[in-house]
């Protein structure tokens, strides 16, 4: 079956306006920018195949288990049920089930990243007299990225969200 195409957008705008506040005495001039970007990024992940979740590592490629009690293989590289800790199995259960086949990189996932920048400057100069002058500038930055986490849950490792960065000033 044929994929959607991932979503692909980039806004870059902005612009500048200055000028006299009072006849030859006091200017302005403010600038501004402004950008918004959405993107996929296409990760091929491994996850555990139903085989596995189950306890049974027969399928090749797999490495061989051992019995930690004998320190001997599991039979068939199966591990019997009786012997799945309720912690190992709700712990397997926190990750999805692979969307491709194979053993790796059984695990397609294209989640949307957004990048929001903001940035500008403001000046201010007045001239006092011909010779006192004086002039003030003040400037932002806010850039706040979304990106989401590769697998859905705990089993993504935490929170992939960073916090918006506070506004500095220069």
């Amino acid at each position: 079956p044929e994929e959607p195409k991932p979503p692909f957008s980039y806004y870059q705008y902005g612009g500048t306006v200055g000028g006299p506040i009072s006849r030859g005495k006091a200017f302005f001039f403010a600038d501004f920018q402004g950008t918004n970007q959405k993107r996929s990024d296409t990760l091929t992940l491994s996850v555990p195949t139903a085989r596995m979740r189950a306890g049974d590592f027969s399928e090749e490629g797999n490495p061989i288990i051992y019995d930690p009690q004998t320190g001997q293989p599991f039979e068939g590289n199966v591990i019997p049920g009786s012997r799945i800790s309720p912690l190992a199995q709700a712990f397997i259960n926190l990750y999805p089930n692979p969307n491709r086949d194979g053993l790796r990189n059984n695990y397609v996932v294209a989640p949307t990243v957004k990048n929001d920048v903001y940035q500008g400057d403001l000046r201010l100069d007045d001239n006092f007299t011909a010779s006192d002058a004086i002039f003030g500038r003040g400037s932002f930055i806010s850039d706040t990225r979304l990106i989401p986490a590769p697998l859905p849950g705990i089993a993504g490792g935490g929170d992939y969200i960073l916090i918006p960065e506070q506004p500095v000033d220069y």
